[in-house]
């Protein structure tokens, strides 16, 4: 038996120089490499000892296993300095502290080649146990695609290179659920184009935007951990779940509201006449009553669904039925919106409920035939059907020609056998969710809470909510004061010449005030010669330039980046509020 046996991976270009190039001592014999691709028995052998052969190498001397830093070390202590290569590698690991903080560096290094190569892990798994949560990569990727329609041709903002990797690669993501890169990719692009379109008015923008962060957030910890793609994907899901569960909360508090109960303004009763269903039916009263308190119910009811495991599997068939139905909707586009949160109910799936797929004969063909040029033909003409209902505003015809993937999805899923028992497993919402995502999911709940706290209004998942909190008057039946103890949302600005400024004109026409803070961080963006009259509680000011109000803005507004983020929706003061009238 050699005195020193050294276990690396072959297809590791890093592990496989390194070999080759150490020197050891003579005293320290001739060393043993085994390549852990040609060796399944040993690999085994060291995961059922608890030791991971994807962190890095493994090095066996007198009997005892040394993994990783300590390996390093040992090696580095067995090796001769006459050559360039081992001065270089002592030079980092010589000491034990020295090889414990910059191993990490070399291993995350290492992982971000493999990756770039597309080489898989010595303990990844294999065809469809790939990575977890297949239903969720699916289904994100659809946003992806999506969530650029919406912006182009809803929102009618500018759309960056980013904005149409995002397009692009959700579709790539779609078509191959299972990769890695596109993924990665997919999650930077969102990140990169969030900032670049920041500030937006969009629910979904701010789901979206706190969901990239955990994985962003859960890929920084995997890497330099040296953690599996499988230990990556189920590190982020808690924070999905997270999300999901508090956009259903505030989904629901925010519409305990005397108007979102009035059927005359609620929201519920807007969304449910722009289904395209016969007016006859969408008409009738007990209908929106059915609507208004159906839509708390069923909300609340989704939630408790979710958080109990034995009824796990009917919370995730309940809530992308309910937000499939808000897809139809053709009072906005809300696709986008639906998918994302469709796709966050799948983290509620076991993590490989996706891997039915691989021994079903007929899916298996079925996904075959998607990815050959007929398939491509067809997905490709879907996608040009989206998109052109997309940019022609005809968003029930889109709904109903989107309501294929929740079918499609919801048949899959049946088809998986996932059975309320199996639905039980140990990735549920509390449990496993990393110590640093609570910070990140206090961060959400606090951005949904800020109107009540007289910050801002934009975001914060109270849009079709019928909400009111601006000048002074709240109609929420449980906070009845609020807000406070801010003050960003009193005495609104009523615009009376909008000095040819093109928003403020919407804004008088469409009879809606501006906060305070928004209008300073408008007028801040405005030409100097723009001159503007406005009434503020009772005051009338005009011909006031952005030059007039230069203390003003300078006392109120906080730097741009923040002002990115810290935003608010127009003010509609009528009463009752009427639905959205302030999006």
């Amino acid at each position: 038996m050699a005195p020193i046996r050294i276990y690396y991976d072959g297809e590791c270009p890093f592990c496989a120089r390194f070999v080759r190039y150490l020197r050891l001592r003579d005293s320290a014999g001739v060393p043993e490499l085994i390549d852990l691709r040609t060796a399944p028995d040993a690999r085994r052998a060291f995961i059922d000892r608890g030791l991971a052969p994807d962190k890095g190498m493994l090095v066996e001397r007198d009997g005892q296993v040394y993994g990783g830093a300590d390996a390093m070390h040992l090696l580095t202590l067995l090796s001769s300095s006459s050559a360039r290569f081992n001065r270089l590698v002592g030079m980092l690991t010589a000491t034990a502290g020295r090889a414990r903080w910059s191993y990490p560096l070399l291993r995350a290094g290492r992982a971000a080649v493999l990756l770039m190569l597309g080489r898989e892990g010595l303990e990844a798994g294999k065809g469809w146990h790939k990575a977890p949560y297949g239903f969720f990569l699916f289904t994100f990727g659809v946003f992806g695609f999506l969530h650029v329609l919406i912006y182009a041709y809803n929102y009618g903002v500018g759309l960056y290179p980013s904005s149409y990797a995002v397009g692009v690669l959700g579709l790539a993501l779609a078509l191959f659920p299972l990769s890695r890169r596109i993924f990665l990719l997919l999650i930077a692009a969102l990140a990169i184009d969030g900032v670049l379109q920041a500030p937006v008015f969009s629910n979904h923008s701010m789901l979206k935007n706190f969901l990239v962060l955990g994985v962003l957030a859960a890929g920084l910890e995997a890497w330099l951990r040296g953690e599996s793609w499988r230990w990556f994907i189920s590190r982020f899901a808690p924070i999905g779940r997270w999300l999901l569960l508090l956009m259903y909360f505030f989904g629901v508090f925010h519409k305990v509201n005397t108007d979102f109960l009035d059927p005359a303004v609620s929201c519920a009763v807007v969304l449910l006449q722009h289904l395209p269903l016969p007016d006859m039916i969408v008409g009738q009263a007990w209908l929106h009553w059915s609507a208004m308190y159906g839509t708390l119910v069923i909300e609340t009811f989704i939630v408790a669904c979710l958080l109990i495991p034995s009824l796990r599997q009917l919370g995730v068939y309940l809530g992308i039925a309910f937000h499939s139905l808000l897809a139809l909707s053709g009072y906005s586009f809300y696709a986008p919106f639906s998918t994302l949160t469709i796709a966050l109910h799948c983290l509620f799936l076991p993590p490989f409920a996706h891997a039915w797929l691989e021994s079903d004969a007929d899916s298996r063909a079925r996904l075959q035939r998607a990815r050959r040029l007929p398939g491509l033909v067809v997905l490709g003409l879907y996608v040009l059907g989206l998109t052109a209902l997309a940019a022609n505003g005809s968003y029930a015809q889109l709904g109903i020609l989107w309501l294929i993937l929740p079918i499609g999805l919801l048949a899959m899923i049946r088809a998986s056998g996932v059975s309320p028992a199996a639905a039980n497993f140990r990735d549920g919402p509390v449990l496993r969710t990393p110590v640093w995502a609570w910070l990140l999911i206090a961060l959400f709940f606090v951005n949904g809470i800020t109107p009540y706290l007289g910050l801002k209004t934009a975001q914060s998942f109270n849009m079709f909510a019928n909400l009111r909190l601006e000048d002074g008057r709240s109609n929420h039946l449980l906070l009845p004061n609020a807000p406070g103890p801010f003050d960003y949302l009193e005495a609104p600005v009523e615009i009376l010449d909008p000095g040819g400024v093109a928003y403020f004109a919407q804004i008088k026409q469409r009879d809606l005030r501006l906060t305070w803070y928004d209008f300073l961080s408008r007028m801040e963006d405005a030409s100097d010669n723009v001159a503007v009259d406005f009434r503020r509680a009772g005051e009338v000011s005009r011909n006031v330039t952005r030059a007039d109000l230069a203390a003003e803005r300078q006392a109120v507004l906080h730097p741009a980046m923040v002002r990115h983020w810290f935003h608010f929706v127009p003010v509609n003061t009528a009463s009752p509020k009427a639905c959205a009238q302030d999006n």
